[in-house]
């Protein structure tokens, strides 16, 4: 079996760590993303909440939050549609 020379060794220690800098980079934009999709997801809720609000307070009328409520709901399941791993 042969050997490794000092400057394959040095050379496999440095991909060896481009590569793990590499995935750990990976690792946080990819929780970076996960992370706007469940803000997102919960500015979903907050708008509707909020919604609910204005209506109790009389801002809008009943048949303007069916509307909202309706045009927001189709959103929500387009994206849902779009995206099954958010369903």
């Amino acid at each position: 079996m042969k050997q490794l020379s000092p400057e394959t060794f040095a050379q496999l220690l440095i991909w060896g760590s481009v590569l793990l800098g590499l995935i750990a980079i990976a690792a946080l934009f990819l929780g970076k993303l996960r992370g706007s999709a469940q803000q997102s997801e919960d500015s979903a809720s907050q708008l509707l909440s909020n919604l609910q609000d204005l209506r109790q307070e009389g801002d809008i009328s009943d048949t303007e939050y069916r509307t909202i409520k309706a045009v927001l709901g189709a959103q929500l399941q387009q994206r849902a549609k779009d995206d099954p791993d958010k369903a």
